[in-house]
């Protein structure tokens, strides 16, 4: 990427939790830099372990930091819920009864939607309109 360069819109989904903490903050600095218009990160909500073994070599696959929903509000984000937090017990994946949790799960999205605290989890939008102002979308 050229220096100075600016994308319309910036999506990282499930990224920044794979950072440890500062440099999870440097991402999000680089990509409000990047795209300063739109951004969109979707993250679990605190620090959960990958439900699924990581390959032991593949020091990327870990979760190295967690993330709430104030972490991005206080950024300027919007921030949005997602799934029921615990339902699908601390690593997010459901057991023999997972298609039973699922259905659960995404029946009741609405929960938690302007909720995010008590979301699995959570995405944060940073929208600014053409005149530079920071919008707070309908979000908490």
């Amino acid at each position: 990427m050229k220096s100075g360069a600016k994308w319309e819109v910036v999506i990282a989904s499930h990224v920044i939790e794979h950072f440890e903490r500062e440099k999870g903050e440097e991402l999000l600095m680089l990509a409000e830099q990047v795209s300063p218009r739109l951004l969109y990160i979707e993250t679990p909500n605190g620090f959960v372990e990958p439900g699924w073994q990581p390959d032991p070599l593949d020091a990327l696959a870990r979760h190295r930091s967690g993330w709430f929903p104030w972490d991005l509000e206080a950024r300027g984000y919007s921030v949005f819920g997602m799934g029921i937090r615990g339902l699908r017990g601390r690593s997010g994946i459901a057991s023999e009864s997972g298609k039973l949790l699922r259905t659960l799960d995404r029946s009741l999205q609405w929960v938690n939607y302007r909720r995010p605290s008590g979301a699995a989890t959570i995405a944060g939008i940073r929208y600014v309109d053409e005149a530079g102002s920071l919008r707070i979308l309908n979000g908490r």
